[in-house]
């Protein structure tokens, strides 16, 4: 596998609260550990491979 390729990237940034929308590749080896968590409430990360929708709470991904 190719390491140099990104997991996750930013998508863009929404909202009042400038929520991060990340997108992210379960196939290139991204968890939701490997995730960012300073970031604000209200951030998402949709996992292409999964089609699985995170979302951050301020404290984990769930």
């Amino acid at each position: 596998m190719d390491d140099t390729k990104p997991k996750y990237w930013l998508e863009q940034k929404t909202g009042l609260n400038n929520a991060h929308n990340y997108g992210m590749s379960s196939a290139l080896g991204c968890i939701i550990e490997d995730l960012p968590t300073d970031i604000p409430p209200g951030s998402s990360a949709f996992d292409y491979t999964t089609k699985t929708l995170y979302t951050y709470d301020g404290v984990s991904w769930n």
